[in-house]
This record gives structure tokens, C-alpha cells and sequence, in this order.
């Protein structure tokens, strides 16, 4: 019988070295990233007292808190879009109910702790095998779903700048020029996606994948869902700020470029980064108003949905255990 011994089982030591660099790079750029963001904020925050930001919560009505709310958990329902669409261009089609709860868990967890394509992705890895999907099908439906991210962030930000170029590339630190290059060159590149989804039946060759491009309408389902999602969650944020402070065309490209570096510096629900941004980027609103209609943002958007996903996570996966023991009972 031929025996391996424990040496001969492990890596080479040059194929560990590159994952072991990643990693140290991805941490030291994600801690750099952290540190300038806090220090942003420091520098923005300079001789802000306590007292400003808590009048910030006191002056909100109840009625734009609930507003709030709303516009949140509409940006939610539009995410398990993303998933519907994801698992009808894999080819797979499974209860909504059940989708909407996965991809409910998953993005709440991706929203706080970040690297979502880790932390919603083991939630989706988890729940989609035990309905049947196999391992890349499930690394495709996470992809996808990124990139439907991507397709809503580019084209709202692109309308932004269209539609408010004047107010947009102001706050923006662009010239009204460059804002409308921007927008056309987006555009161009969208609809360019949607003519080859129109046109394309047979998967895309690149070097040795196939990627199956979607069919017109998941291209449009795409658009809209993100659409959708981006644009609810720039409203929950803008009816939390002082009226008039910036027209909401313009805030959303504010807000996208916010939410963008905050996904782009790894940092577990963009902390720091996303505040820095926006106190960096908004106009004609005090910081502390600012900062209090940030704070109640973060605990409308991002707390309250993490804390029921954790308990509707722990809900369903003890619920074969209760069901075992009803059977048992019984």
C-alpha cells in the first residue's frame, strides 16, 4: 500500500507565499484605507460638540424617521430582485419566499461586515446547495449579483450627472464637461450590454470561461432592480437631511460615490469611509447635522436589518432541529 506522508501532503511552499501576500496586501490597504477615513473625519469634525449632533436627532420629525424606514425596507425587496434575476440567467428558478430570505440574510450580513462577497456569499453558498445548486452556480449567482450592483450604481450616477449637471458638478469637484463626458461614456457602455444581451444567444468566450450572457429582459430586470435599490437607499439617507440641502438627482450621485468607496476600501459596512465622503462632498449642511442624520441612517439601513438577519438566520437553521423533535414527540 502506498502511504504519503504529512510533508508530501502540503502546498509548495511558492503556492502559499502569493495567497499569504494577498492577504497582508488586501489588510494593509483595507487598514490604510480606515486609518485616512478616520482621519478625514477627525478633520471634518474639528470643534463639533456632542450637543450638535444630538439636535440633529431631536429636530428630525417621527414622520421622516418612518419614511426612512420604509425607503429602506424597499431597498431590501428590491435586492432579493437581484437574486431572482441571478438564478433565472444560471438557469434555475426557486420559491421566492425562500430566495427573499436568503438574499435578505446575505446582504444585510455584506452590508455590515463587508467583504461581501464573502459574508453574502457563504449565506448564499450555504442556502442554495441545499436546494440543489451546485458550487460554481453559486459563485456565478454571487458574481451576478455583484454586477448588478455595478449596473445601477453606473447608470444612476450617469442620470445624476445628466440630469443635475450644473448642481452634480459642483458637488462633484467636476466641470459641467467632464460630468457629461462621464454620463455618455456610462451610457454608451450600458447600452452597449444591452445590445449584445438583445443580440447574443451563445455563451461568451473569454480565454477558457463561457459566461452566459443574459437574456434582454434579465438585462433590463438588472437595471431596474438596482435601480430601484440604490435609489431607496439614497431617499432613506436624503429624508433625514435639512430640505433643500442639495436637489435628490444630485444627492444620488453623491451618494453612490459615497456607497462605491465604501465597497471599493474593504472596510465592514464602509465605516468611516462612507461619513468622510459625504461630510467631504455635501454642501451647505452643518457637520453635525451631517453626522446625526448619518447616525440615524446607519441604525435604520444597516443596524435594524442586521439584527433581524441574525435572527431570522438563527430561526431557520434551528427550525430542522424543532421539526426533528415535533417528529419525534409525535
Amino acid at each position: 500500500m502506498n502511504t504519503v506522508s504529512p510533508e508530501s501532503k502540503r502546498p509548495p511552499a511558492h503556492a502559499v507565499a502569493p495567497s499569504w501576500r494577498r492577504q497582508l496586501l488586501v489588510a494593509a490597504f483595507t487598514l490604510t484605507v480606515f486609518g485616512l477615513a478616520l482621519w478625514g473625519l477627525q478633520q471634518a469634525l474639528h470643534g463639533l460638540e456632542l450637543r450638535q449632533v444630538m439636535q440633529a436627532f431631536r429636530v428630525t420629525p417621527a414622520s421622516h424617521i418612518a419614511i426612512a424606514a420604509l425607503f429602506a425596507a424597499g431597498s431590501y425587496v428590491a435586492l432579493t430582485m437581484y437574486d431572482v434575476i441571478a438564478l433565472a440567467i444560471v438557469g434555475r428558478k426557486l420559491p421566492y419566499r425562500r430566495v427573499a430570505v436568503t438574499s435578505f440574510i446575505a446582504s444585510a450580513l455584506a452590508h455590515n461586515l463587508g467583504l461581501g462577497s464573502l459574508s453574502g456569499g457563504s449565506v448564499r453558498l450555504r442556502s442554495y446547495t441545499r436546494e440543489g445548486l451546485g458550487a460554481a452556480e453559486v459563485a456565478l449567482v454571487q458574481g451576478i449579483f455583484s454586477a448588478t450592483f455595478l449596473l445601477g450604481a453606473g447608470s444612476l450616477f450617469a442620470l445624476s450627472l445628466l440630469l443635475q449637471t450644473p448642481t452634480a458638478a459642483d458637488v462633484l469637484h467636476l466641470s459641467p464637461a467632464m460630468a457629461r463626458s462621464i454620463a455618455l461614456a456610462l451610457l454608451a457602455v450600458f447600452a452597449a450590454y444591452l445590445v449584445a444581451a438583445a443580440m447574443r444567444r451563445e455563451p461568451l468566450r473569454v480565454l477558457s470561461w463561457r459566461i452566459r450572457l443574459p437574456r434582454a429582459w434579465q438585462a433590463l430586470g438588472q437595471f431596474g432592480a438596482s435601480s430601484a435599490d440604490l435609489a431607496c437607499a439614497a431617499a432613506c439617507l436624503y429624508v433625514l437631511l435639512p430640505r433643500g440641502a442639495v436637489p435628490y438627482p444630485a444627492f444620488v450621485g453623491l451618494y453612490v460615490t459615497a456607497i462605491a468607496a465604501g465597497t471599493i476600501s474593504n472596510v465592514p459596512g464602509g465605516l468611516g469611509v462612507f461619513e468622510s465622503v459625504l461630510l467631504l462632498l455635501l454642501p451647505g449642511v452643518p457637520a453635525g447635522t451631517a453626522l446625526g442624520a448619518i447616525l440615524m441612517y446607519r441604525a435604520i439601513y444597516y443596524l435594524a436589518p442586521f439584527i433581524i438577519a441574525l435572527l431570522a438566520m438563527v430561526a431557520r437553521e434551528l427550525a430542522p432541529h424543532r421539526a426533528r423533535l415535533s417528529g419525534a414527540a409525535a
